[in-house]
């Protein structure tokens, strides 16, 4: 066969078939072509084969990423995306450990502990925990790194990374669990192909990744009344409500319009008519958040990370969605990441100013959250 589209869809030849062909071929008009490297011509029709060869696996390459059954990688993740579907990146694992130790004893927040291949983890308690009477403390945990090597077995953390004074023994009753891999093609396109079948084209996600599509909006979100009657927030009965971030409001609208729907009604803040029909938005709520870092160093520490420190984290805040949440454990972990010589460290986050919550903040499902590079203090300590 020759390499190209056939009924079973777009095939190539082996470059050995390739090679086999084209010595036929000059056979065919010199009969006594000596196929051995000795020969000046067997060089260039072995290159001309592996060039043919390459150039067919680029085009099956190009056939098979039209089609989202074969696509892979980038091209797979293209052909996802107008569903608002991205492929899942790594996950912690979480768990718990036991604590054994003397009466009185503190235990710092965020505590770094490990198995004896350093297998790291950090207990997520915001702020120290002392040892009472039993001498037993239980303590949640998450991996330092994320993936599927997070997920150890039942007693193998066992080992203390900041060694404490009155400590005799740590492990894990129960296994760790929840940390996966970044997903692979065959994971992804299987989810496509289950969101497909469980849902019509117009739907919140497809409202919402067609905005994306079409606009410069950079997060968009869609609430739903699908009832009878008018919603707590305001929605009128079998209505939806967009929730973008960027672009203008014009260009939203218009994308909102361009989607419409017949006999479903968009709601919003702010409303615009087109051809007698109106077409509403909202914009989410900008809530300014307030970041305190208190860090025990070991005299390493470089001051020129400290604005590093502060972007790194003012950049991860802008990925939060609408109505997501702030995890602390991802700022220390960013904390940690671009800085150097940390001991330990504790941190505040709040909606107000100086911050005094030492938990993870969730915004309101139409909350978008704000961190300024000023709104960010970091306290180092020897």
């Amino acid at each position: 066969m020759a390499s190209g589209l056939t009924e079973n869809g777009f095939e190539i030849e082996s470059y050995e078939t390739i090679y086999a062909n084209k010595i036929a071929d000059f056979r065919s008009i010199y009969p006594a072509l000596r196929d051995t490297d000795s020969n000046p011509l067997i060089p260039l029709i072995k290159y001309n084969a592996q060039k043919e060869y390459e150039a067919n696996e680029e085009a099956l390459s190009h056939y098979n990423n039209m089609n989202v059954y074969t696509a892979v990688g980038t091209e797979l993740e293209k052909f996802v995306l107008w569903r608002k579907i991205i492929r899942q990146g790594e996950k912690y694992s979480t768990g718990k450990i036991t604590v054994m130790a003397d009466e009185g004893t503190v235990i710092p927040a965020f505590w770094s502990v490990e198995t004896p291949d350093k297998i790291g983890f950090l207990t997520t308690n915001t702020i120290s925990q002392t040892i009472g009477a039993t001498g037993i403390l239980e303590l949640e945990v998450k991996a330092s790194e994320a993936g599927s090597d997070g997920n150890v077995e039942i007693g193998r953390i066992t080992e203390q990374v900041e060694v404490i004074t009155g400590v005799s023994s740590i492990t894990n009753s129960s296994a760790t669990a929840g940390g996966t891999d970044v997903e692979t093609n065959t994971e992804l396109r299987t989810r496509y192909l289950a969101d497909i079948d469980n849902k019509s084209l117009f739907s919140k996600s497809g409202v919402a990744q067609y905005i994306l599509d079409n606009t410069d909006a950079e997060k968009c979100i869609v609430k739903e009344n699908y009832s009878d009657i008018t919603d707590a927030a305001g929605r009128p009965p079998h209505s939806y409500e967009v929730y973008a971030v960027g672009d203008t409001d014009a260009n939203i609208l218009q994308a909102v319009f361009d989607y419409k729907v017949l006999g479903i009604t968009s709601h919003g803040a702010v409303t615009e008519n087109f051809d007698d029909i109106t077409v509403g938005i909202t914009r989410p709520t900008i809530v300014d958040l307030y970041l305190e870092i208190n860090v025990t160093e070991d005299g390493t520490w470089d001051t020129l990370n400290e604005n590093t420190i502060k972007q790194a984290i003012v950049d991860h805040i802008e990925s939060v969605d609408i109505g997501g949440t702030v995890y602390l454990y991802n700022l220390i972990g960013e904390t940690y990441r671009n800085g150097q010589g940390i001991k330990s460290l504790t941190i505040k986050l709040d909606g107000v100013d100086p911050p005094m919550a030492t938990t993870d903040y969730s915004l309101a499902s139409t909350e978008i959250a704000r961190l300024l590079i000023s709104n960010v203090v970091i306290n180092v300590t020897v």
